[in-house]
């Protein structure tokens, strides 16, 4: 006898005992260990009838711990045997009643279940908005492992999401219904996140997210933190050596300051980029950017960051008089 096997005929045995002593509770309990084995050994729709039967009884008890946990099982065999629609509302119903509970470890793994569920079925918007709450709620609890599985999954979601043309038709709740609805959420989600992943250590994980959200601000005509995103996005790709997008980045965000009169970011954004130009070996623009740095700094009264400045420009100097570059 397999173990699957096993544990269907300890459940069913345990349940006739607890029926006929009327424990209607831990017949719901081993009635849920029936399901779960049905399941596993391949019989969905037998594991459906034995699971809801156990959500009722726990329904009529009032026990609604355990009746999200009969759900969240017949959620899972729902959906073996290919009945995703209803699947998710069950899956929902368990996060709701699992929240009622006060569980909210519980309420992050149904809507972790759920995210990915949306996620199969391409509703990347509605599975963003569930990522975040998930993460949210083990965040609260400190459960940072299962906050960290559930960021990665939003990272996904977001890349599947904004990656589209336009986003997924709504179907309720809070998702956005526009496309300018969705840049805006998305930009937003993409920083907030990135933030998350560098504060977390994992730098190389945000510069997707950092990218992304440069490119949604600028749909947006959102300036400023269009110029946010990509001086994050350069100081990390600087900690990680990725100099091929760590320039751009912060010419790019030379130019925002100087369109928006930024004019402390600019002093900032010339000064990272003359040292950085020295770094990948291109001396003549170095010099240039250096001596503007310098200038622009030593009129912001700036005395140590116009040293640093000249200093990058002497360094670029005597590499072209060497003959480098």
């Amino acid at each position: 006898m397999g173990r699957h096997a096993e544990a269907i005929a300890a459940g069913r045995y345990a349940a006739r005992i607890h029926r006929r002593s009327g424990d209607r509770p831990r017949e719901a309990h081993a009635l849920t260990i029936v399901g779960r084995g049905l399941e596993g050994q391949g019989e969905p729709q037998k594991a459906i009838t034995v699971c809801s039967q156990a959500a009722e009884i726990f329904r009529e008890a009032g026990d609604g711990r355990d009746e999200a946990e009969a759900l969240l099982h017949l959620g899972s065999a729902l959906s073996s045997a290919g009945r995703e629609a209803e699947s998710m509302a069950v899956v929902q119903q368990a996060a709701v009643r699992y929240r009622e509970s006060g569980d909210p470890r519980g309420e992050g793994l149904a809507l972790y279940r759920l995210g990915e569920a949306f996620m199969d079925e391409g509703r990347c918007e509605e599975a963003v908005a569930t990522y975040v709450r998930t993460a949210a709620l083990f965040r609260e609890i400190d459960l940072a492992d299962l906050e960290g599985s559930a960021l990665l999954n939003l990272c996904r979601a977001l890349r599947d999401w904004t990656g589209t043309k336009k986003p997924s038709p709504p179907t309720g709740g809070s998702p956005p219904s526009t496309p300018e609805q969705a840049t805006a959420t998305g930009s937003q989600v993409h920083f907030h996140l990135a933030q998350i992943l560098e504060k977390m250590g994992r730098s190389a994980e945000a510069v997707p997210s950092y990218r992304r959200a440069a490119e949604l601000f600028r749909v947006r005509e959102d300036r400023a933190s269009e110029g946010q995103a990509l001086f994050r996005l350069g100081v990390v790709t600087v900690g990680l050596r990725q100099y091929e997008e760590s320039v751009p980045a912060f010419e790019r965000y030379l130019e925002i300051c100087r369109e928006t009169a930024d004019s402390q970011g600019e002093g900032m954004a010339l000064l990272l980029l003359g040292g950085l130009l020295v770094d990948v070996g291109r001396y003549e623009e170095a010099v240039a950017v250096n001596r503007q740095a310098a200038d622009h700094l030593r009129d912001s009264g700036s005395p140590d960051a116009v040293n640093l400045a000249l200093s990058h420009q002497r360094k670029a100097l005597r590499a072209l008089e060497r003959g480098d570059g």
